[in-house]
């Protein structure tokens, strides 16, 4: 994803950031690094748009208002489905680690009691919200 970084004083576009990678309050890109970019003087929109800039108006090609923002899934800006089905692979092994579900599934399999249903449930949960919100936003 790209990232507008708008200066709040002024609501104008100062930085735009191509495959932005964000590390604390550094962010890098395919085509600038930025470091100790603090929330307090700027905002920042993640984008799937690729702004240009034109150097005769000193100006970019689109204001803020015009830039696509990208969706929220759990809390996070989303730009397409792999970037979905990550955070839902991340929000299941917050919960249930890997050796946790494994335990979980031999056990079941076994024919023992297990918690089963609640891990089953909770899968099926999240996977539905994930499904709903790609059908949303990813068409």
């Amino acid at each position: 994803m790209n990232i507008a970084i708008v200066k709040k004083e002024t609501g104008s576009i100062k930085y735009f950031i191509l495959d932005c990678i964000k590390t604390g309050n550094n962010y890098s890109g395919s085509n600038i690094k930025l470091a100790g970019m603090k929330p307090i003087h700027w905002d920042f929109i993640w984008t799937n748009d690729i702004l240009k800039f034109d150097e005769e108006t000193q100006a970019w090609d689109k204001t803020v208002e015009e830039i696509n923002i990208c969706p929220v899934f759990k809390g996070e800006f989303v730009g397409s489905i792999k970037d979905v089905n990550d955070i839902v692979k991340k929000e299941i092994r917050k919960v249930y680690p890997l050796e946790t579900e494994f335990k979980i599934l031999r056990t079941k399999f076994a024919g023992f009691e297990s918690d089963f249903e609640v891990y089953n449930n909770f899968i099926e949960k999240i996977r539905k919200d994930a499904s709903k919100f790609k059908k949303e936003h990813f068409k």
